[in-house]
């Protein structure tokens, strides 16, 4: 298995732009953030990662 490098900082906002009303649940080793979107539809997207980084 690969070494995991940890950055010496992490660059806030992770998700640049307009993330109104963030909601974040993590199931096992995934972690799954849905915001509200109206800036080019009205949606829900939702974004995963396994680091809270990437």
């Amino acid at each position: 298995m690969g070494e995991t490098i940890i950055p010496d900082s992490i660059s806030n906002p992770i998700c640049t732009g307009f993330h109104p009303v963030p909601s974040i649940c993590r199931v096992g080793e995934d972690y799954y953030l849905v915001t509200s979107s109206f800036t080019w539809f009205t949606g829900l997207p939702i974004y995963h990662s396994r680091d809270l980084t990437n």
